[in-house]
């Protein structure tokens, strides 16, 4: 049976990772992006690209825009801790990310896409229905003006946490409701910027995240492990609120005003039943859930979408769209991530227990080889396995037990 294909590829949704997939296919693909909003728009992001991520950026031929357009470079991280010690660690071989808004970013990207003759990109495009078949997708929806239908090989879903199109395809999978959450705006006015990321652990129930824009612009982002803060009622007062509570931002933001919209959301698990099916296969985001502590969503999208590059132009090559050949790409998806699920789950246990981060932060410097793994993993430039190996756990016990002979002195002074 012949069929008029509109196009080979649609992808839903324009972000980083659709748009970096776009851009990694050879120009012999017809692929049609979809997005419900208009670009420049804004995201919830920390407003970081990793050292993992540049590698990718560069392969599709953007860092010069970064370079152009003067963007900051990040080099590390500064730890600080509730007994308000601090402790930088920069990137291994002079290793960099950088720091840039959404908003510039995403422009940046889809503007590269719209100088391909291959790609059509509709933007305001209310997604409507989706039909799978043995010989194709159909795919409807609608802009302002008009309704249409597109017939397509295969649909690739980058439209983010809480994927439209796995709802459609029924592959999403529930989970309960966290009280964790975070808020996040740029900042004007704001003093004693360093070009590393400010990770800062209040408490148990609070966290910071500073990143350098420029000179005196930073974006802040706050992370609340706390059911008291109703997203509902929180607004700028109850945000700057909160940056007076820490002695390390509250004299920097003092005369500070909001340079962009404050944008929330609650971070909720987020996992799909599979990342392929039948021509269908999940990039980015809506891959599953990642902790803004961690700092690895970009380069997820980015890592995301080139495994997926390769797993199409095969998938084009073979004319298989099916589930069992798309396997391919959950394999390597899983492989080069499932460790950083684990290691969420760490970090989010180092960040809200008071005791571990004063421990790791005031023993960082005398245990380089901890910190530089904790910054690597960060940065995307080493595997999330590599810091659960035999040797990392025997860093940690040491460090325990250093921590723990300390307490026995002070105790003993006492």
């Amino acid at each position: 049976m012949n069929i008029n294909y509109d196009f080979d590829l649609i992808i839903v949704g324009a972000g980083p990772a659709g748009s970096s997939l776009a851009l990694l296919l050879p120009e012999t693909i017809k692929i049609l992006i979809i997005d419900k909003s208009s670009f420049p728009r804004d995201k919830v992001c920390g407003e970081c690209l990793s050292p993992g991520a540049i590698d990718i950026i560069k392969e599709i031929g953007l860092e010069k825009i970064f370079i152009e357009n003067h963007v900051e470079k990040i080099y590390g991280v500064t730890f600080k801790s509730p007994n308000l010690k601090t402790q930088t660690v920069l990137y291994p071989d002079n290793r960099y990310g950088y720091a840039i808004p959404r908003t510039i970013l995403d422009k940046t990207l889809i503007d590269k896409v719209r100088e391909r003759n291959n790609i059509e990109v509709m933007e305001n495009f209310t997604f409507n229905d989706i039909e799978i078949s043995d010989n194709k997708v159909l795919l409807k929806g609608k802009t302002k003006e008009k309704n249409y239908e597109f017939i397509a090989k295969m649909v690739v879903g980058a439209d983010g946490r809480y994927s439209t199109l796995a709802n459609k395809l029924n592959m999403y999978q529930n989970n309960k409701n966290s009280n964790r959450h975070v808020y996040v705006a740029t900042l004007n006015n704001f003093k004693g910027l360093e070009n590393t990321i400010e990770l800062e652990i209040k408490n148990k129930e609070i966290q910071y995240l500073v990143s350098k824009q420029d000179d005196d612009v930073a974006s802040v982002a706050v992370v609340i492990n706390d059911d008291r803060f109703d997203k509902k009622s929180f607004n700028a007062d109850s945000y700057f609120n909160l940056l007076a509570q820490s002695e390390f931002i509250k004299n920097r933001a003092e005369n500070s005003k909001l340079e962009s919209k404050l944008k929330g959301i609650y971070l909720n698990k987020y996992k799909l039943k599979s990342l392929v099916s039948d021509r269908v296969l999940f990039i980015g985001d809506s891959t599953g859930f990642i902790d803004p502590i961690t700092g690895e969503g970009m380069f997820r999208a980015f890592k995301t979408s080139k495994i997926a590059s390769e797993v199409i132009k095969k998938s084009m090559i073979n004319n298989d769209y099916s589930q069992e050949f798309l396997k391919e790409y959950q394999t390597e998806v899983l492989k080069e991530f499932e460790s950083i699920y684990f290691f969420i789950k760490t970090a989010v246990f180092l960040t809200t227990n008071e005791l571990v981060a004063n421990t790791v932060v005031s023993n960082m410097s005398s245990m380089k080889e901890l910190g530089e793994k904790l910054v690597s993993l960060q940065g995307a430039i080493i595997p999330a396995k590599e810091l659960f190996s035999l040797n990392t756990f025997k860093l940690f016990v040491s460090l325990v037990k250093k921590q723990m002979l300390a307490q026995s002195i002070s105790y003993t002074k006492t």
